[in-house]
């Protein structure tokens, strides 16, 4: 996309996460669609708790139902909430490959 290709035309060579103009991790609407797809279980266009528990329980077994309803804090939560949150956002010190490994 359009937005993908200017920020990595402004992403720092020695930096290998893109990053977005306000220096946060660069996340583009089609990876955010399929995130939000993948914790649509029940493909209603909202996000609840119960929907992130079935998808990160399986990793995150002990994470307590208050942790799951902060993450999800409105009752409306959809791709556009979810946008709001990613796409500015500020996250510096964050590289998902470390992270991931």
């Amino acid at each position: 996309s359009k937005d993908t290709k200017e920020a990595r035309a402004g992403a720092d060579e020695g930096d290998p996460v893109v990053r977005n103009e306000f220096g946060g991790v660069f996340v583009d609407e089609e990876e955010l669609r399929a995130a939000f797809d993948f914790f649509d279980v029940n493909k209603k266009g909202t996000l609840t708790p119960a929907d992130l528990k079935q998808r990160l329980g399986v990793f995150y077994k002990n994470l307590p139902a208050r942790e799951y309803k902060f993450l999800i804090s409105e009752p409306d939560f959809n791709f556009n909430t979810l946008k709001k949150l990613l796409v500015n956002n500020e996250l510096r010190d964050f590289d998902p490959v470390k992270e991931a490994f």
